[in-house]
């Protein structure tokens, strides 16, 4: 796959192609997807996305993604989707009109035919809908929702209310896999190391995080894979950090590796966070995590290293 600035494209062969800023690549977003991809043998397929969510323009916000726009590359290669058309997006870029954005964006294409949800809106103030789209001379496929309930769509809000629940398997199952965290091994407290529990401390950037608690989870070191048993909270027993922390205890591994790059899995929760009276407190729940998670997670290890042969 190709992944190509909007103000560098220069593209000939026609072209089907789907339009969002599918945050997750969630089942509803694959749905959009797996529709360009049904016409691969009579034109080139592409995705086209933002480099980043517009509300971190528009609101200045500083917005926890599902999904990294790395992630969302590796994903869509793995999918042989041939580009990756990605909008620098500003607030020029917000502030365009419909058909402005339309001809700037869609008609400098060799567009054929494209695919969006049934909500999708563009331009100034949203104000671009479905019915901008089918004045244009392009073919316009608009998928309906995916449902989650009778009332309820699959979505990116919806995927994280579901982490903040800790339900992540329920997450899983609308990601079409396990929900992932990559990032950079960093120097905690090495705290965990004095009562037998050495973590990996993991910056994990603005990847949105599920529930305060722990879990079991599948680390990827250096192209090996353990299970780990991962907690993410404030540590409220010391009770002497600001920011949530992502730690990991990798069952049969004491390597350093710090400033390394690892991968961590979610597949279930375990339990609540909770404060301690002190560390025997901490060191006897923490034993019991461990037993219970070197059991379960067996069957996961097995599942992942079978999916990444």
């Amino acid at each position: 796959m190709k992944v190509i600035k909007m103000e560098e494209v220069h593209l000939t062969e026609p072209l089907s192609l789907a339009i969002g800023f599918f945050d997750g690549l969630h089942l509803g977003h694959m749905s959009l997807i797996n529709e360009v991809l049904k016409y691969k043998a009579e034109t080139k397929t592409a995705v086209m996305s933002f480099d980043v969510h517009p509300l971190c323009v528009l609101k200045g916000e500083k917005r926890q993604s599902i999904i990294t726009l790395e992630e969302k590359k590796e994903l869509l290669e793995e999918m042989r989707i041939d580009y990756l058309l990605v909008i620098h997006f500003t607030k020029e870029v917000a502030a365009l009109s419909p058909q402005v954005f339309i001809d700037e964006y869609l008609n400098k294409l060799p567009l054929k035919r494209l695919v969006c949800g049934y909500d999708f809106h563009f331009g100034a103030h949203n104000s671009g809908s479905i019915e901008d789209l089918k004045k244009q001379s392009f073919e316009l496929i608009v998928k309906n929702a995916v449902m989650y309930n009778e009332t309820e769509k699959v979505s990116s809000t919806l995927i994280k209310k579901l982490m903040d629940q800790g339900m992540i398997e329920e997450v899983n199952t609308l990601l079409d896999r396990p929900y992932k965290v990559k990032g950079t091994v960093i120097h905690g407290k090495q705290r965990g190391r004095l009562i037998g529990f050495p973590t990996l401390n993991i910056d994990y950037g603005m990847k949105y995080l599920p529930k305060r608690g722990v879990y079991g989870t599948i680390v990827e070191i250096n192209h090996q894979y353990y299970i780990g048993m991962a907690n993410i909270g404030m540590n409220p027993t010391f009770n002497d950090i600001n920011r949530l922390s992502l730690e990991v205890n990798v069952f049969d591994f004491d390597e350093d590796v710090y400033g390394k790059e690892v991968e961590v899995t979610f597949y279930l929760y375990k339990r609540e966070e909770t404060v301690f009276n002190g560390l025997e407190g901490l060191k006897t729940q923490l034993t019991e995590d461990r037993k219970y998670l070197s059991q379960v997670m067996k069957k996961y290890l097995t599942l992942y290293k079978n999916n990444v042969k």
